[in-house]
């Protein structure tokens, strides 16, 4: 007989929380293309950065592409205000972001309460480390 093995709690997300969750990736993402401001670079970033963690904590394979490509027009939009110092969004950008959230906000319908609590305890102390100020 197997030794019985026990498998890794798995909370799931109320829908409510979901949902707010998909509301905050739209109202960030809205927000941050018609009104570039550090602070809405460094909301809509750390969305991103929790939604993809929490996609390779629970393998979800489904819209990694999406989320990546996404995190990558973040990037560029940071590269080119490093080299100018204007935080501008441009029509590219805005089109990929765009284009990325229904993904987005079906990834975030997957993610556990568990996962969503690692990612965000990660992506938070990341950001401390680098002195980048979060509103919430």
């Amino acid at each position: 007989m197997k030794p019985r093995r026990s498998r890794p709690v798995r909370v799931p997300m109320m829908p409510h929380n979901h949902g707010h969750l998909q509301l905050t990736l739209y109202a960030d993402l809205t927000q941050f293309i018609s009104s570039p401001q550090p602070l809405g670079y460094n909301r809509l970033t750390r969305l991103l950065d929790i939604v993809s963690i929490c996609m390779t904590l629970q393998g979800i394979a489904d819209n990694r592409a999406q989320v990546q490509s996404a995190r990558r027009a973040m990037v560029a939009i940071e590269q080119r205000y490093a080299r100018t110092g204007v935080l501008a969004v441009t029509g590219l950008d805005a089109l990929t972001l765009r284009a990325a959230a229904p993904a987005i906000e079906a990834a975030i319908g997957r993610i556990r309460l568990d996962a969503f609590s690692y990612a965000n305890a990660l992506v938070q102390h990341k950001m401390q480390l680098q002195g980048v100020a979060i509103a919430d």
